[in-house]
């Protein structure tokens, strides 16, 4: 294998894909980016068996296709400091060598069979959402995850999915958020999993993987497994098992709706924070246990926020 490659967007890639690659782990191969060539494309590959990322960097100079293993972090050490924005990956039978400008860099090759494939999303079902809400969905939700709970559900982000929108629902039993979206659909006469519950980990790495410049995010959902394109990264996950809780049961039918300006709302609850927290740091002695709480109280045209050391 032989190709040339722009060396900020290949380093761009291998910061995205480190993101899965796990630190630790009793198989030392998946500690290696998968790369390969092929199409005018080269394709990275990072998985820790439970998240995968699937990076597609177009209009690459291949002279020879192929496929090869790359050891993560020495490789974005490598194209950190190198300074010409073209890099050369040549690739023999026991060595891989990297070239830029004056610099090259020699390293062992290992084999990529043995190397986990990347799924990608080309099954043409598929439900679309625009980028923008979905990762503004992600971020109202995943705060209320609970990973280290031994409910296993709740250690993830719940996606109801229909024709014409998408729910996210997360929980820890202490707190809720749902998040309604509109979306649309492709190929899909009904989901596989109408409530896949998506690990934490893989929706925090689509909220990062999601740029300006993607208008849209494609969602595949199967019995046991998702797959969701945001450009040209295709981040795939297991599901996480066991029943999500009843939420919709804790939703009042007929709420009592109050509207605040966001800006004013954050500000109060700041100040209202910060003097607690002020509070707690000098506590009169002796210190007696604390707990804090913040209450919410609305009466008609006001809404007064109080806290309490308990």
């Amino acid at each position: 294998m032989r190709i040339q490659c722009h060396r900020p967007s290949l380093a761009a890639a291998f910061q995205v894909v480190a993101g899965v690659v796990p630190s630790r782990t009793p198989r030392e191969i998946l500690k290696n980016v998968k790369l390969q060539a092929i199409d005018g494309k080269v394709v990275l590959i990072g998985t820790d068996q439970e998240v995968g990322i699937r990076y597609e960097i177009p209009g690459v100079e291949i002279e020879s296709p192929g496929e090869t293993l790359l050891p993560t972090n020495r490789m974005i050490s490598i194209l950190r400091e190198l300074q010409d924005d073209g890099v050369n990956i040549e690739v023999s039978d026991d060595r891989v060598m990297v070239r830029s400008g004056q610099s090259e860099f020699g390293l062992s090759a290992e084999d990529p069979a043995e190397f986990p494939e990347g799924a990608a999303l080309d099954d043409g079902q598929y439900h679309i959402v625009a980028g923008e809400a979905i990762q503004a969905g992600i971020r109202r939700t995943s705060f209320a995850t609970d990973v280290e709970s031994t409910r296993y559900a709740m250690g993830g982000i719940l996606l109801e999915l229909k024709s014409d929108s998408v729910v996210l629902a997360a929980t820890d039993s202490r707190r809720l958020a749902v998040c309604h979206l509109a979306c649309r659909s492709n190929g899909i006469a009904e989901p596989a999993n109408l409530s896949p519950v998506i690990p934490a980990k893989a929706m925090t790495l689509i909220e990062r993987s999601i740029t300006d410049e993607i208008e849209e995010v494609l969602i595949a959902v199967h019995a046991n497994d998702v797959l969701i394109k945001c450009g040209n990264t295709t981040i795939y996950s297991r599901l996480v098992e066991g029943r999500f809780p009843k939420y919709a049961d804790v939703i009042p039918k007929d709420p009592k709706r109050s509207e605040e300006h966001t800006s004013e709302l954050q500000s109060r609850r700041k100040l209202v924070c910060r003097l607690l927290l002020e509070k707690k740091n000098h506590p009169p002695p002796p210190p007696p246990p604390l707990s804090t709480s913040t209450s919410y109280l609305f009466s008609h045209h006001s809404l007064l926020l109080t806290t309490s050391l308990i």
